[in-house]
């Protein structure tokens, strides 16, 4: 069996041969929920097969793809290992994947669309452009954002449900949610992440002097966090830097302003670390980084999704 021939089998199908069994369907059975085939702790049926691109997606590993994909996670084991399993489940069919008819919708593209678009990582270039920007309505994003342990109320006040196409002449348009970086759009949905539009610049909200300023690595850390914690607003800076790359233009706020204490949230990562050290040396006095919170985790948002606890903490 090739690569392109595993890929058109379909996912439920695999998943019955493998004894598992759909939780509940949605969107008029375009949505078939599972409790995890990949993790045991799966009391809310939180993996997604969605029957008419043929793409899974597990909200609590926060990973998806294909059949192909999915058998080489569920069996862990390598690709050709994959292709001998699925040869002998006898499942697939010439012409491929048929899938299932409902009237719906694919599940990130907008009306009329085929596919949605490529998981694609942030990159320079305009690849996408804006066509439109609305209050966010789309249940498939607001689940997202259930899942990424956010609140409604506070994604409306900072996100926006964008619809964008290809810069490339293409006309398909697709749909997720916008976090405005004050040149372009940070695009996010459970399928999608890229920039539509091109450049990127930092958010600042309510800075003031005296206050205490606390700096987000990404905007789904700074949307957890508010949607999470108690703060007092009048009393708390907050900037989001979208990229460390932008590191360098903290200078000028911190020249310009004079804050109690900084709260660092970035990543366990090379980057962010690097970061850490580099705002250290702005204020090297007033800085704290807050990372060891979430501990075991990559970001403030990972962990939150996690339930807030950390991967060494005692059972209570």
């Amino acid at each position: 069996m090739q690569t392109d021939q595993a890929r058109t089998i379909s996912i439920v199908e695999y998943l019955a041969c493998e004894g598992h069994k759909p939780a509940h369907t949605r969107q008029n059975g375009r949505e078939v929920w599972y409790r995890s085939p990949l993790r045991s702790d799966d009391n809310t049926p939180s993996f997604k097969v969605d029957a008419l691109i043929n793409k899974w997606f597990d909200h609590g590993l926060g990973e998806g793809g294909n059949t192909l994909d999915l058998v080489v996670a569920l069996r862990r084991c390598t690709v050709k290992e994959a292709l001998a399993i699925l040869d002998h489940t006898g499942l697939y069919r010439e012409g491929g994947y048929t899938p299932r008819r409902g009237g719906v919708q694919p599940f990130s593209a907008m009306p009329g669309q085929q596919n949605a678009p490529t998981i694609e990582k942030e990159k320079d270039g305009k690849a996408f452009q804006l066509v439109g920007a609305k209050a966010i309505a789309h249940p498939a994003l607001i689940q997202y954002l259930e899942t990424r342990k956010i609140s409604l109320s506070v994604a409306r006040r900072y996100l926006k449900e964008i619809r964008f196409k290809p810069s490339n002449g293409e006309l398909r348009e697709f749909f997720a949610l916008g976090w405005f970086n004050g040149i372009s759009w940070e695009a996010r949905s459970a399928l999608f992440k890229g920039v539509v539009g091109e450049g990127k610049e930092i958010n600042t909200f309510n800075l003031n002097d005296h206050t205490d300023c606390k700096i987000f690595e990404g905007f789904m850390d700074f949307l957890s966090y508010i949607s999470s914690d108690t703060f007092d607003e009048k009393e708390t800076s907050f900037i989001v830097l979208n990229s460390v790359s932008l590191r360098s233009k903290l200078d000028d706020i911190f020249n310009q302003y004079t804050f109690r204490a900084v709260h660092m949230y970035l990543d366990h990562d090379e980057s962010g670390r690097n970061t850490t050290e580099y705002i250290r040396g702005l204020a090297p006095k007033i800085s704290l980084d807050k990372s060891d919170e979430y501990r075991g985790y990559n970001d403030y948002n990972a962990w939150r999704m996690a339930g807030g606890k950390n991967s060494d903490d005692e059972p209570r």
